[in-house]
């Protein structure tokens, strides 16, 4: 501390050293403002992620159930509404959207419902008669298409 007539003023070499010093601090409080920052948007894209699937299995479920329990050209809608919730997660999957565990899932869950459409006449079927045209389904058709790739990658 500067004392009036007791000390000089400070060199400028040890000025220096008290700005770098200074500086320094500057520095890693903007790494730990980073840091800090980073985890935030990680943290609230994962709950995100989490909600969307919850939202999306909620949704599935009650078109699954419509579905079983319709008949005729009611049972035809409920699947075309499965379709197009189908396509809704087909569309979040392949942009990205969602991070781990809820991407694992979502991605597991997908594949599933894609090999029993697969398997089931009425399904395919089904999906094909919807699929007016190229854009239809796009994104389901993008998912399947990334789920051979990536089989035939591995």
């Amino acid at each position: 501390m500067f004392v009036p007539g007791v000390h000089d003023w400070p060199r400028s070499d040890q000025l220096a050293l008290i700005g770098d010093a200074a500086s320094l601090v500057a520095v890693l409080i903007g790494f730990g403002a980073i840091f800090v920052a980073w985890f935030t948007l990680r943290k609230g894209n994962r709950n995100s992620s989490a909600a969307t699937v919850v939202a999306l299995h909620e949704a599935f479920q009650a078109g699954w159930r419509r579905f079983l329990r319709a008949e005729g050209q009611e049972r035809d809608d409920a699947f075309s509404d499965l379709l197009n919730l189908f396509e809704i997660a087909c569309g979040i999957e392949c942009e990205g959207s969602l991070a781990g565990v809820s991407q694992e899932l979502m991605s597991r869950y997908l594949r599933d419902c894609l090999k029993l459409i697969e398997r089931d006449e009425y399904a395919y079927s089904r999906l094909r008669e919807d699929a007016c045209d190229d854009s239809t389904f796009k994104y389901i058709y993008r998912y399947v298409n990334k789920r051979i790739n990536l089989k035939s990658a591995a």
